[in-house]
Order: structure tokens, then C-alpha cells, then sequence
């Protein structure tokens, strides 16, 4: 994946410094050099793996400013500046990271948490969702747990957290995504990027249709069947970049795969069209209305 970017200023200023640490955290075992592009303050890097343009932007540009949102009472703003210790968990891959407070914070989250036993809070990160923990007991320690599915995000979180700014402008980008096509690669297209995002939050609002209609489909053979939903399963979770580097695809088994999650999703939006002109026609029946 090839992210072509532009800075206010040349490599000697803070936006520079600091996306050029950023990506060399995300890509600990790669050299993560931006390279100059022709004349002014263009740029281009080369990542290892497939990231989402959104992940991207918020590694470029994020703070790491943290939002508790509780249930009862207000929220809780906190940036790297109350945070005392940061560590990621190898127990759970990469996809948890340990925040341990400042004492005066550590103070107020326990007051918050003291207020939302058996109640949620959620936790965002510089407006991205996280995860929505529900609270068990009071927590005096004066530490809380990012977790996320998402392997990628939580990476991007560490990174701002270890390479934290204030004031950051976030320089322009473009990102391209490249796949295999026979001996060489070609870019894949906006029209398929825009589908992949359709069909995720589709799948996502249906996903006991969808896992039931492959299922049910005599025509699959068995093996078929568990990797046509291993794959819709990925789609729901993982944002394009993260799928791609997950799956290693290349353009024509990627096609394949959009293919088929195209037809799953058209028959299940085929069914739901049935259910609701059947729930209509049972409501003008208790009604009395003619159909």
C-alpha cells in the first residue's frame, strides 16, 4: 500500500517528526522512510500491509485524546499528559492496551466507576469508538483496558500514545491499494473500495440472515459453505486495509470473494422484503383493512 503525502512544511517540522515516528511504531520490523516526491514538501511511504484511508488519517493526524462516556454523570476527557503508563497485553496478541492513570485522574475514574456499577461506559478515542465495558465493582487502581477486535486500530492508538502532540496539523495524503493481477499489480478501484464498506455495514445489520442463507444453500458444497462465511465473517470485523492483510488476495480472488458476498447480501435483502410485506399483510388483516 503506497500513502503519497503532503506537508506544510519540509522534514524538519513537527508534522514530519512525527508521522515519521508514528508509521516506524506501527512497522516496528521495516524501514518506514518517507521518501521526497519531485519539488516542494510531497512525500511518499511505502507500508508493508493494508491500512483504511480513516486509519491512516488518524495515525497522521490523532492525538490520542481518550473519552470516557459513563452512563451516570459526565464524561471524562484524557490525554497522554494523564496518562502515567501505557503497556500492550501479549496475552490477547495486540489487541488490548493497559492505561494506567495519573494519581489525580486515577481519583476521578474511580469516582466515575463508583457511579456506573452495573452500567457501561464507553470509550472513545479521538472520536473513534473503542469498546463500551460494562462496570463491575468500583475500580481504585487507577487503570482501564482498550480492547478491540481490531488488531490495526489498537496499533494506531499505541503509537499516538507513544508519539503524543497537541497542536499536530495533519498533512494531506492520498493512499493507494495495490493487488497481485498476473505478474504484476494493479490499483483497486474506489467502486470496489465503496462496495467493500457497503456490504460490511449490510452484513452487520443482518448477520443471523446472512451466516442462515449460506447455510441453507444446497448447492454448496460443505467446504465452501465455512470459507464463504470465514470470509463475510472478516468482512464484518475488519476494515478493507486489515482484511487485504489478512487474506493476501490477490485481484481476482478478491473479486471472487466481492462476488459472492454480493449475492448473499442481495438474497438477503430479498427475504427481508418478504418478511415485512407479509408483517403488512397480517397488521390490514387485524385491522380489518382491505389488502
Amino acid at each position: 500500500m503506497l500513502v503519497e503525502l503532503e506537508f506544510i512544511e519540509g522534514e524538519n517540522s513537527e508534522e514530519f517528526i512525527i508521522a515519521s515516528k508514528r508509521f516506524a511504531d506501527f512497522f516496528p520490523k521495516y524501514n518506514m522512510e518517507l521518501k521526497k516526491i519531485g519539488e516542494g514538501n510531497k512525500y511518499k511511504v511505502q507500508l508493508p500491509t493494508f491500512l483504511s484511508p480513516n486509519l491512516v488519517g488518524m495515525l497522521l493526524g490523532g492525538k490520542g485524546e481518550i473519552t470516557l462516556a459513563p452512563q451516570v454523570g459526565d464524561k471524562l476527557t484524557v490525554t497522554p499528559n494523564q496518562i502515567a503508563d501505557f503497556q500492550r497485553s501479549h496475552s490477547n496478541g495486540d489487541k488490548t492496551i493497559m492505561v494506567e492513570l495519573t494519581d489525580d485522574y486515577a481519583v476521578k475514574w474511580e469516582a466515575m466507576t463508583k457511579s456506573n456499577v452495573d452500567k457501561n461506559i464507553t470509550i472513545i478515542v479521538d472520536g473513534m469508538f473503542v469498546s463500551s465495558p460494562e462496570v463491575r465493582s468500583p475500580i481504585s487502581v487507577g487503570k482501564f483496558t482498550l480492547l478491540n477486535e481490531n488488531e490495526e486500530f489498537l496499533k494506531v492508538i499505541y503509537s499516538l500514545l507513544k508519539n503524543p502532540s497537541d497542536n499536530l496539523k495533519s498533512p494531506k495524503f492520498t493512499t493507494k491499494l495495490f493487488l497481485r493481477d498476473g505478474e504484476g499489480a494493479t490499483e483497486l478501484s474506489e467502486e470496489l473500495r465503496k462496495e467493500y464498506y457497503a456490504l460490511q455495514h449490510g452484513f452487520n445489520q443482518n448477520k443471523y440472515d446472512v451466516f442462515q442463507i449460506i447455510d441453507e444453500n444446497p448447492l454448496l458444497e460443505p467446504h465452501v459453505k465455512e470459507g464463504l462465511k470465514e470470509d463475510i465473517g472478516r468482512m464484518m470485523d475488519r476494515d478493507l486495509g486489515g482484511y487485504l492483510g489478512h487474506s493476501k488476495f490477490n485481484l481476482l480472488q478478491f473479486q471472487d470473494v466481492m462476488r459472492n458476498a454480493r449475492l448473499v447480501y442481495d438474497t438477503s435483502l430479498s427475504r427481508q422484503k418478504v418478511r415485512e410485506e407479509q408483517r403488512l399483510r397480517e397488521v390490514k388483516e387485524d385491522d380489518g383493512l382491505p389488502f
